[in-house]
């Protein structure tokens, strides 16, 4: 945006160009989910007279290398490119703190500017779990990057990030347990949802343990250990990998923000306003180091916001009203909230519908909801031409 309106920027970065998405985040997941479901499709396939003769494997380092070279083309495509055709933009690699609040510090150097916007992202949260620290667990980051698929994985934490991983190593062949704390699955979502996701998962040999009271962790030999307790009664858990899934934290710390004047929230998260601009008049901030919601796409509304108001003022505002979502498992969750929205609604499975008999299609449902004006449709694999064709309601 700074290049568009004509105006001198420098961008200061830490991390790998092209930031989580490309890099750790949304590519290499759905890359990996694709492949994934490709594999357990044709390993288990369900229509009578299909016959595997000679065998169905998965070499899952080789589905790495593929996932790696897809990240390198986008990251240099996408990023790197397009940031050395920018005429009046610097780039700068290190860590910057604030000195004021029209001054960051990067190592020994210092840089002053009219506006700043902080856009540093997030990084895994860790449970307080007693030992915990002294167990070599993984995040996205480095389940994204095995050279080897492990036989057993747990997973902490049961909302979008836990389940695609999950969903991800079970389709591969790894058998995978989810721990989650609260009393459901994806509890943000409708009860429905959060009913039929687990019985889909456990269907696919995902062992699904919500309620979970984390006591201990700990590794040995090898082997990641986890004690829960659910209710009345404890349980140990054992498996090759233990996966932390259980949430982001905004990256503010180093930044020094109390230099510069600049507030943060509970969450760690910068504090801004509808414009994005934080507690500092000329710094703004956008992405995951505000705080949820922490989605890509309004990283991405709240990056172009923040830039055209530091920019030229122009005064935009972000509207959180609605903002679509997405649980990536083989079948997707319909947008929640409905209860919240509609005077009535109505759940009907996807194998009532035509397109479901004759596709053997027992996966997912439909919800309905409707105003008093509109009528709105929850999505589910195919429903688009399976509303049409079973339920007739007008889209909108």
């Amino acid at each position: 945006r700074a290049d568009r309106n004509g105006a001198k920027a420098l961008m200061i970065d830490g991390g790998t160009i092209g930031g989580t998405c490309v890099n750790v985040g949304c590519v290499p997941s759905k890359r990996l989910l694709a492949v994934g479901d490709q594999f357990f499709r044709v390993a288990n396939h369900l229509f009578p007279g299909l016959r595997l003769d000679d065998g169905w494997s998965a070499e899952f380092s080789a589905v790495v290398r593929s996932k790696d070279r897809l990240v390198a083309d986008l990251r240099k495509a996408k990023y790197a490119d397009v940031l050395g055709s920018l005429k009046d933009v610097e780039y700068v690699r290190g860590h910057a703190g604030f000195v004021s609040p029209h001054e960051v510090k990067v190592g020994k150097d210092r840089y002053e500017g009219d506006k700043f916007v902080i856009g540093t992202g997030s990084s895994p949260t860790v449970p307080s779990v007693p030992g915990i620290d002294k167990v070599d667990y993984l995040t996205n980051v480095e389940a994204l990057s095995l050279k080897e698929r492990p036989e057993s994985m747990i997973v902490l934490g049961g909302r979008a990030l836990g389940l695609e991983f999950a969903q991800m190593y079970q389709n591969f062949g790894t058998q995978v347990t989810v721990l989650q704390r609260s009393a459901r699955i994806v509890p943000e979502e409708e009860p429905e949802i959060s009913q039929y996701l687990e019985q889909h998962l456990k269907e696919d040999g995902v062992e699904i343990h919500a309620g979970a009271e984390l006591l201990s962790a700990e590794q040995r030999n090898g082997r990641k250990i986890m004690v829960a307790r659910f209710g009345d009664r404890k349980r140990t858990i054992e498996a090759d990998e233990l996966l932390l899934a259980t949430g982001r934290t905004p990256n503010t710390a180093g930044l020094n923000l109390q230099a510069a004047r600049v507030e943060v929230k509970e969450d760690q998260g910068v504090k801004v306003d509808s414009e994005m601009r934080s507690t500092a008049p000329d710094i703004f901030a956008a992405g995951d180091v505000i705080g949820k919601p922490m989605l890509e796409t309004v990283a991405a509304k709240e990056g172009y916001i923040a830039a055209e108001n530091a920019l030229v003022d122009r005064g935009l505002k972000m509207d959180y009203r609605a903002v679509p979502h997405a649980v990536f498992k083989r079948l997707s969750s319909p947008p929640s909230r409905f209860s919240r929205m509609w005077t009535s609604s109505v759940v009907a499975p996807c194998s009532r519908a035509r397109g479901g008999w004759s596709a053997e299609r027992k996966l997912g449902f439909v919800r309905t909801a409707r105003t008093r004006h509109t009528r709105r449709v929850g999505r589910q694999p195919k429903t688009a031409s399976w509303v049409s064709r079973a339920f007739r309601p007008r889209v909108e």
